[in-house]
C-alpha cells in the first residue's frame, strides 16, 4: 500500500535565557579541547576515592544527525569505562551548603542505550565527608552520593511489543535504588518515554533538610506536584548527609553512555532553567515507526518529541486512510490498538505541542499494516530444547509466536499448568517462584532440584481458527552446586576471558584470605582466596558484617562473574542456597610468585595461572612524585628495566583499609611490592593496560633493602642438587618479603645466568636441581631480589 506523506511543520524560535541570580557556575562545555576532561580544565578533576586519572572520562565533538540534537562539545559518561569527574560548588574556597535545596541542570543526549531493565547511575551530587564542616578536603573526598539520577532502558512488555528500540527512561534515587544494584531499594522514574540521540534537559532538585531529590526532564516550573514531568520526592532515605560539596559524574560497567553539555549548577530552579515554554520550539525526532501483526493483536505507536522548559507536552493523533485525516488518539505518547482490525490500516502522524503554545507535526509515515487472513498460531522463536541450570538460579524461558489473536500464552510443567506468585510444585522444599506464567516470557526464581522436568508453553488463538494451538517443551535439569578447585572455575572462562557458566553454584573449601582488609565499600564485602590451585576474589553482597582476616580458611558457595574483567565467585547473602564461612585460621600463607611486567602480553597465563594470586613486583620505580598520601583509595604506576614490560597499576584500596590509610610513600623505588594480581578496566577489553597489583598492607611495600644471603648450602640426592638458605618469608607477622633469584655457572667467576626466580612463606629458602650431576659441574648463586 503506498503511504501518504505530510510535510513536517515545526513552530520554532530562538530559547531565551533566564536571568540568573544565585547561580554557582554554567559550564557549556563548549571551550574545551577533545581530549581528556581532567587534563583540560582545572575546575573538573578526578573524584579521590579513585584511581585520581578519569583519564577516560573524555570531552567529544558530536556529530550528531538528529534534528532534535545539537552538534557541539559534550562531555560523554561512558558505561564502558570507569572513574569520575567532579566540580565542586565553590572551587575556590571549597564551601559547600548545608541547607535548602541545590539544583542542577544539563543537556543530556543518548549515545548508547542499556538493555531492557538495565542501567546505572550517571551523576550526582557529592555529599561532605565525613557529614561535618569542610576542613579543606572533605569536600572532595568519600563516596557519599546523594540525588543519583541513572538511565534505564525500557522493557519491551507483552502483549505491547512493539515499543520503539532504544528508548529508556531517566530514573532518581537518592543513595540507594539504582537498577544496577544487587539489592536495589525504590527507583522513581520520570514517566517519559525517551529515545537515543536526543537532547533533553533534566534537572536534579536535592532538598538537603528531607534528604530528598527530584528529578525533572524538559520542565517548565519548579512544580513537583502538578508537572508529569518530574519524579520525586525519592523514597529511599540512603546515605543521609549534612551537605552538599560539588556536582559529579560517573562511569561505570552496566549503564548506558549519555553525551552532556550545558551544566548548570545553583540554589533555584531559576538559576539551572535557561529555556522559557513561550520561546522553546518543539522538535519531533521520530518520524516514523511500521507496525505489523496479525488481526486481533495489538499494536503501539509512539511518538518521540522534546521541548528545552516546555513542560508536559500535548499529544493528539490522526490516521490518513482513503485520502481522510481523522483524529483518532487523545493525549497521548502513545497511540494503542489493542486489537487490531482490517480498518486500521494506514499512515499515521501526530501533532505535539508545549505548555507555552509552540508545536509542531511529525511526518506521516507511522504505518500501521493489518493482516486479516485468518491464520493459526505458530512459532517464529521456540525456548530452547534442553537446559542446564543449578540450585539456587533464576530460569528465563522465551518465545515469539505469531497468528491471528488475540494470543494467549500458559506455561506448564510436567503438564500441570503455572500461577505466577506460586511455587513450580508443592513439593516439601520447593521455594521456587513463578512469573510470567501467561506471557511469551517465564521466569522462575529460586531453582530446585523440584524444578528438573519438562516446561512446555501452550500458546491459544483466539481468533476462530483451526487449529487453535501450538506448543513448544524445554527439558530443565537443575544441578545441586559442585565441590571443585579454584583453577577449575577459571578454566570456565570464555574466549573472552569473562565468566563462562554464570548459573551453576560451585562450592570452594579450604581456601586462604589473601587480602588485609575489604577491597570495597557499602554492604558488600570483596576478599581475594586462593588455594593450592588459583586465586579469586570472594565477592558477597547484602552483608556489610562478613570482614574476614587475612589466613582465615574459608568455605564458599556461589556462582561465577566478571567485575572489570577479573574473576569472582559472586555470593548474595539473601539465597539460601549459597554460603560462606570461616572454617579456620592459617598463618601460612601462600607463597608470593614472582611476577615478570612483560608477562602481561600473555593473556593465557594471566587469567588461568597468576590472576588472583599473591605475586610480587622487584625492583620497580614509582612514576609519581613523591611523597604521595595513601589517605584514599590511590593508584599508581610502576615500571622497571625489563625486556618489553609496561607500565603497570599498583592500588591501595585505602579507602577501607586501615592498615593503608593516614600513610605516605616517600620513596620513588621499592625492591618488591607483594600484593593480589587483579584488574581494573571494565567492558570487555583485558591486557596489559587492565591489570594491577592490590596491595593491602603497608609493609608489603618493601623499600629496605634485603639482607645478604650468608649461609647457602648445597646437599646431593640422587642426580640432583638442593640448595637451601635462610629467606625473608610472606606471612601474615612477616610483612616485606623479599624474591630471591638462584644462578648458575660452569665457572666460579661466571658469566651467572638465572635459573629461577622465587618467593617463600617461611624461613627455608630452597630450590632443586633438576638432574645436576649429568652436565657440566655448576657453581650457585643467590641474589636478591
Amino acid at each position: 500500500m503506498k503511504k501518504v506523506l505530510l510535510g513536517l511543520a515545526v513552530l520554532a524560535s530562538l530559547a531565551a535565557v533566564h536571568a540568573q541570580a544565585t547561580q554557582f557556575w554554567n559550564d557549556t562545555m563548549q571551550s574545551y579541547p577533545d581530549g581528556c576532561i581532567t587534563t583540560n580544565t582545572t575546575v573538573w578533576f578526578a573524584h579521590p576515592p579513585g584511581s585520581l586519572t578519569a583519564n577516560d572520562m573524555l570531552i567529544v565533538t558530536s556529530n550528531y544527525t538528529s534534528g532534535a540534537a545539537l552538534d557541539g562539545k559534550r562531555l560523554r559518561v561512558n558505561g564502558l569505562n570507569n572513574e569520575y569527574a567532579m566540580r565542586l560548588f565553590d572551587p575556590v574556597n571549597t564551601n559547600s551548603v548545608y541547607g535548602g535545596s541545590v539544583y542542577a541542570s544539563f543537556i543530556v543526549n543518548a549515545s548508547f542505550v542499556p538493555s531492557a531493565g538495565k542501567g546505572t547511575y550517571f551523576a550526582n551530587f557529592n555529599g561532605v565527608y565525613p557529614s561535618s564542616p569542610p576542613d579543606g578536603t572533605s569536600a572532595t573526598n568519600g563516596f557519599q552520593f546523594s540525588g543519583r539520577v541513572f538511565e534505564i532502558g525500557n522493557t519491551n512488555a507483552w502483549p505491547y511489543t512493539t515499543t520503539a528500540p532504544l528508548t529508556y527512561r531517566f530514573g532518581v534515587a537518592n543513595a540507594l535504588g539504582d537498577p544496577a544494584s544487587a539489592t536495589p531499594g525504590p527507583q522513581l522514574y520520570v514517566p517519559i518515554d525517551l529515545i537515543k540521540g536526543v537532547d533533553y534537559q533534566v534537572v536534579l532538585k536535592y532538598d538537603i533538610d528531607n534528604a530528598v531529590a527530584y528529578l525533572g526532564v524538559n520542565p517548565a516550573a519548579d512544580s513537583i506536584t502538578a508537572n508529569s514531568n518530574w519524579s520525586g520526592p525519592t523514597s529511599d532515605t540512603g546515605a543521609i548527609t549534612n551537605g552538599l560539596a560539588g556536582l559529579l559524574f560517573r562511569q561505570r560497567t552496566g549503564g548506558g553512555t549519555v553525551d552532556i553539555r550545558d551544566v548548570v549548577v545553583g540554589d533555584t530552579f531559576a538559576d539551572v532553567m535557561t529555556y522559557s515554554a513561550a520561546t522553546s520550539p518543539v522538535l519531533v525526532a521520530t518520524n516514523y515507526q511500521t507496525v505489523t501483526n496479525y488481526a486481533g493483536n495489538p499494536a503501539l505507536l509512539e511518538v518521540f518529541a522534546t521541548s528545552f522548559g516546555g513542560g508536559t507536552l500535548n499529544y493528539k493523533w490522526y490516521q490518513i486512510s482513503g485520502g481522510t485525516t481523522n483524529p483518532v488518539g487523545g493525549n497521548s505518547q502513545t497511540y494503542l490498538k489493542s486489537s487490531l482490525a482490517g480498518s486500521d490500516t494506514g499512515n499515521y502522524f501526530c501533532a505535539v505541542t508545549n505548555s507555552g503554545g509552540q508545536g509542531a507535526l511529525s511526518g506521516t509515515n507511522f504505518f500501521i499494516s493489518v493482516n486479516a487472513a485468518p491464520t493459526p498460531p505458530g512459532f517464529t522463536t521456540k525456548p530452547a530444547v534442553t537446559v542446564t541450570s543449578g540450585t539456587g538460579s533464576t530460569l528465563t524461558l522465551s518465545c515469539v509466536a505469531f497468528g491471528t489473536g488475540p494470543l494467549s500464552y500458559q506455561w506448564a510443567f510436567n503438564s500441570n499448568p503455572l500461577t505466577d506468585g506460586a511455587p513450580v510444585t508443592g513439593n516439601p522444599g520447593d521455594v521456587s517462584l513463578v512469573a510470567g506464567s501467561q506471557t511469551p516470557a517465564l521466569t522462575v526464581s529460586g531453582l530446585t532440584t523440584n524444578e528438573t522436568g519438562n516446561f512446555t508453553v501452550t500458546v491459544t488463538s483466539g481468533g476462530g481458527v483451526s487449529p487453535n494451538t501450538t506448543n513448544a517443551t524445554t527439558a530443565v535439569t537443575v544441578l545441586l552446586p559442585t565441590a571443585v578447585t579454584i583453577a577449575y572455575l577459571r578454566s570456565l572462562e570464555n574466549a573472552n576471558w569473562q565468566a563462562g557458566d554464570t548459573t551453576s553454584l560451585f562450592i570452594v573449601s579450604n581456601a586462604v584470605v589473601t587480602t588485609y582488609a575489604n577491597t570495597t565499600s557499602g554492604t558488600t564485602s570483596s576478599y581475594y582466596i586462593q588455594d593450592a590451585t588459583g586465586g579469586i576474589n570472594l565477592f558477597v553482597t547484602g552483608d556489610n558484617t562478613f570482614r574476614p582476616k587475612m589466613g582465615d580458611i574459608v568455605a564458599a558457595c556461589g556462582s561465577l562473574a566478571s567485575f572489570n574483567n577479573g574473576l569472582e565467585l559472586a555470593i548474595n547473602a539473601a539465597n539460601s542456597y549459597q554460603y560462606y564461612v570461616v572454617t579456620g585460621n592459617t598463618n601460612l600463607l601462600p607463597a608470593p610468585v614472582v611476577f615478570s611486567l612483560d608477562l602481561t602480553n600473555n593473556a593465557g597465563l594471566m587469567e588461568t595461572n597468576l590472576e588472583g594470586r599473591i605475586c610480587m613486583l622487584t625492583n620497580v620505580a614509582f612514576t609519581v612524585a613523591q611523597p604521595a598520601s595513601l589517605t584514599a583509595n590511590y593508584n599508581t604506576y610502576v615500571t622497571n628495566n625489563s625486556p618489553n614490560s609496561v607500565p603497570f597499576n599498583v592500588f591501595w584500596p585505602a579507602g577501607q583499609d586501615p592498615d593503608m590509610q593516614n600513610r605516605t610513600l616517600t620513596t620513588n623505588f621499592a625492591y618488591t611490592i607483594t600484593g593480589v594480581l587483579s584488574q581494573f578496566k571494565s567492558g570487555t577489553t583485558y591486557g596489559a593496560g587492565g591489570y594491577e597489583l592490590i596491595v593491602t598492607r603497608i609493609g608489603d611495600i618493601q623499600t629496605n633493602p634485603p639482607p645478604a644471603v650468608t649461609d647457602l648450602t648445597a646437599k646431593l640426592s640422587g642426580q640432583n642438587v638442593v640448595l637451601n638458605w635462610t629467606a625473608v618469608p610472606y606471612t601474615i607477622d612477616t610483612r616485606g618479603a623479599y624474591s630471591y633469584t638462584v644462578l648458575a655457572a660452569t665457572n666460579v667467576k661466571g658469566p651467572y645466568l638465572p635459573l629461577a626466580s622465587l618467593a617463600f612463606n617461611t624461613t627455608n629458602g630452597t630450590y632443586t636441581v633438576t638432574n645436576a650431576l649429568q652436565g657440566t659441574r655448576q657453581f650457585y648463586r643467590i641474589s636478591s631480589p
